[in-house]
């Protein structure tokens, strides 16, 4: 409960962290008197709650805005993987036959080289064709992650649905 709590604090703050009184923008430096506090770094306190960077940046502001992204795309990797993912299993195992054994050896090929490498290898590859590829500009580092690990998240959910798709295909109700 109290993981679940802190989650939803979390998700809340970095959600609305630009719009609450308390958090400054990302941009914005500390101030102590009348001078911006880049000539030393603070440590935590009530002028900056977990303290500031080199530069006079608060870290709080920091951290929320880094959450934010970091929620973003895991929640849309996370709907990639499992949309895809999910209606390969259905299709494999409602279909079975050629069907079946085409998404077993993708599913098993994707699994079977380390997440690392092939991870590497798609950001690498995605920067070419976006090179490549007028139209797909918007494109940056950040969808180019998210797109990786949605697909990194298929096989192993493609696997999963494909299997309690076997196991109801056959149960009597269904039948």
């Amino acid at each position: 409960l109290l993981g679940i709590c802190f989650l939803a604090i979390l998700t809340v703050l970095a959600s609305l962290g630009d719009r609450l009184w308390f958090v400054r923008r990302f941009d914005e430096r500390v101030r102590v008197g009348d001078d911006v506090a880049n000539q030393y770094a603070l440590g935590p306190g009530r002028t900056a709650w977990f303290g500031t960077d080199a530069l006079g940046a608060d870290l709080f502001a920091k951290c929320l805005y880094g959450a934010r992204t970091t929620l973003v795309v895991g929640i849309i990797a996370t709907v990639i993987g499992v949309l895809l993912g999910g209606l390969l299993g259905l299709l494999a195992g409602y279909r079975r036959g050629t069907t079946d054994r085409i998404v077993g050896i993708v599913t098993d090929a994707l699994l079977s080289l380390p997440a690392i490498v092939l991870a590497i290898v798609m950001i690498v590859k995605l920067d070419t064709v976006k090179e490549a590829q007028t139209w797909l500009g918007w494109l940056d580092r950040r969808w180019q992650l998210t797109l990786t690990l949605g697909i990194l998240a298929i096989p192993a959910l493609a696997r999963i649905v494909r299997a309690r798709t076997l196991a109801l295909r056959e149960a009597e109700y269904v039948l």
